[in-house]
């Protein structure tokens, strides 16, 4: 119980993030494999298009493995907290923090 009083509000809300991440790829390829004829609303462009499958879901994949990865290292902030060790944890939980939203626009663009 102490462990959870502990953790920051960055913490949860990583937690939520990489929850969403996961459920909107199982969503996105669940939706793709049920079919690809569903149009805009204009009907001129595809709204799911099977090419872009590839790189949407590796761009989703990179966001997930990043929020695990920066969550899990903010984590060790927690025991690490001395001196240069805990500055050098901090900054690379903080560039994989960067490096998830990077890839989580990704994916949303190329969506």
């Amino acid at each position: 119980m102490n462990f959870l009083k502990k953790q920051s509000i960055g913490a949860y809300i990583t937690l939520c993030a990489l929850i969403l991440s996961i459920v909107s790829i199982i969503l996105y390829s669940n939706t793709l494999a049920a079919g690809n004829g569903v149009q805009t609303a204009n009907g001129g462009q595809m709204y799911l298009d099977a090419s872009k499958f590839g790189e949407v879901t590796t761009y989703g994949v990179l966001a997930i493995v990043f929020l695990a990865l920066g969550l899990v290292v903010c984590e060790l902030k927690l025991f690490l907290n001395k001196g240069i060790v805990g500055m050098v944890v901090e900054m690379v939980g903080t560039v994989l923090r960067i490096l998830a939203s990077v890839f989580r626009l990704l994916f949303v663009v190329w969506f």
